[in-house]
């Protein structure tokens, strides 16, 4: 297969370099028909990537049962083999020991009465089976989504719902409830326990805590009966967010529980050092989210949601909460903690508006249909925004469904994606679209590198630049020797600000642009250049 066409800063269309995002590679794989990616794990030297395909063609040359469709591809996205899971949809990532000891496929075999049980397949470095097994209740199936994750000791923990009980399930308090299990490794049952009231609870994931235990993220509008205790915000019958904690052996240790009056949803939960974030969604500006910036937006007569980050401490109390989000819908998938105390989000919007500015260079002009891209940004400690970046086509919609971080500035996206019409790209450059292996909706990945921190430590020994003040709410005054211009960026990458002179003293009146960070090109006579960033007040 050929190599990828490599897409660096410079050929970002409608974005100059000194976009905080850069797409190192990208590339496409599926089917003639509608596929849907799953997830993407890391192994040793690549990466296996899961999902649904619509038929045999295009890129599948093997039967796929049950339209399961697994790929292994190098470190620069070269298919090099394939496999079909069958009724297993989902991988997650061997948190313990590395990839390259396998992983693990979670989905919903049938059993012997045709009943789909809660299934679990240990899988080599190679994609082979190691082991499989099946819990749950004989006589009912299984119809929700499974999240799971391996854990320290070599075994697997994974959440479900859960509408009765019998078999493995000891308990079932009403409605849906949220089905823990955990196997050692080789598949077999540790324990199990029910959480849940006689509402609806349903599971979102399920992560290993730093002590031992593990943390459920849930939610759903709990009752007054049952295993969690009821929660206390300002709910109607939409679903709050839910954060329980299990210790080694299962047992309840507490649970929180966060929301306003509207639909709340938590995606994902990251252990801090102090606390946790929940990267949520959420519909209200009140309750737990009164104050934190809603951005109110309908389709039809539903309000729009809001990627909601909350952090806490130890004891759930709430240190900030914060929306990001524009007048659509935006919807997180992942964040990570970087290294400076902040937080980089991924997710995917419909907004182009609001916090969302990038996306409108990914509106076609006298279109009104807003399609949904791809969205990350990045926070300080306190939340507050310090870029945003929508990748994406003008003319298709594409939707985030996982993120791997290689580094403290490198990831793998997994998206499911269409390829749009010619004069539509955007960020899509996929080199095997051009040969027609893969048509309608496809896996999508891209190796992106966040370019932020390299912009701040850019020096050119040769040239000595200051500039003064900055932060600034007018005027910046730039010394150096031998200037000629300087030239002013915002983060969309769109020139804002230009000033010409010569000698030792350039001054760039900045007064009129709104409040934020910006790059300001520096070039002497001789044509060197360096980077500044620029802190409007």
């Amino acid at each position: 297969m050929k190599k990828l066409l490599f897409s660096f800063a410079l050929a970002l269309t409608a974005v100059c370099a000194y976009s905080q995002v850069r797409i190192d590679w990208q590339q496409c794989y599926g089917t003639f028909g509608h596929d849907k990616a799953y997830r993407i794990v890391k192994k040793e030297g690549g990466f296996w990537v899961s999902g649904y395909v619509g038929n045999s063609s295009g890129m599948v040359t093997i039967p796929v049962s049950n339209h399961s469709w697994v790929i292994g591809i190098d470190e620069t996205g070269d298919l090099e083999n394939e496999f079909s899971l069958g009724p297993y949809a989902r991988m997650d990532e061997d948190l313990f020991g590395g990839i390259s000891e396998g992983a693990y496929a979670l989905g919903h075999p049938q059993n012997a009465l045709g009943k789909e049980q809660l299934g679990i397949k240990k899988l080599d470095a190679n994609g082979g089976v190691v082991w499989e097994s099946m819990v749950g209740c004989p006589n009912e199936a299984f119809a929700n989504s499974v999240h799971g994750t391996s854990t320290p000791d070599g075994g697997m923990i994974a959440t479900t719902s859960v509408q009765w009980s019998g078999g493995d399930i000891t308990n079932h308090y009403g409605l849906d409830d949220v089905w823990v299990v955990k196997t050692d490794s080789l598949g077999r049952l540790e324990w199990e326990t029910t959480l849940g009231t006689e509402n609806r609870e349903w599971p979102s994931c399920i992560v290993n805590a730093s002590d031992g235990g593990y943390y459920v993220a849930m939610n759903g509008n709990p009752g007054t009966m049952g295993s969690i205790p009821v929660c206390q915000v300002p709910s109607t019958d939409a679903s709050d967010v839910l954060l329980t904690k299990l210790d080694i052996d299962g047992n309840l240790l507490w649970s929180h529980c966060y929301g306003g009056s509207n639909l709340d949803w938590m995606d994902h939960v990251l252990e801090l050092e102090d606390g946790f974030l929940l990267i949520c969604d959420t519909q209200s500006d009140d309750g737990d989210a009164e104050g934190a910036g809603y951005h109110l937006g309908y389709i039809e007569t539903n309000r729009t949601l809001d990627i909601w980050l909350i952090r806490t401490d130890f004891d759930g109390n709430i240190a900030w909460s914060r929306c990001y989000g524009g007048a659509g819908s935006d919807f997180p998938i992942k964040a990570f903690h970087n290294e400076d105390g902040g937080f980089t989000v991924f997710g995917f919007t419909s907004s182009n508006d609001g916090d969302v500015q990038s996306a409108q260079n990914l509106q076609v002009p006298g279109d009104y249909h807003v399609y949904a891209r791809l969205w990350v940004f990045r926070t300080d400690g306190d939340g507050n925004l310090l870029w945003e970046r929508a990748i994406g086509t003008k003319q298709s919609d594409v939707i985030l469904e996982d993120v791997v971080k290689l580094s403290h500035t490198e990831y793998i996206i997994l998206a499911t994606g269409e390829p749009p019409a010619e004069g539509f790209e955007g960020d899509f450059s996929c080199t095997n679209w051009d040969n027609h292996l893969c048509e309608l909706e496809s896996y999508w990945i891209l190796h992106i590198t966040d370019i932020y921190n390299d912009i701040e430590e850019i020096k050119i020994e040769e040239t000595s630049v200051s500039l003064h003040p900055n932060p600034t709410n007018g005027t910046v005054a730039i010394k150096g020797v031998d200037l000629k211009s300087a030239e002013v960026f915002n983060l969309l990458g769109q020139c804002v600000a230009t000033v010409t002179g010569s000698g030792e003293s350039l001054s760039v009146d900045i007064s009129g642009l709104p409040t934020g960070v910006y790059l300001a090109t520096i070039t002497d006579e001789t044509g060197r250049k360096c980077v500044r960033k620029v802190v409007k007040e």
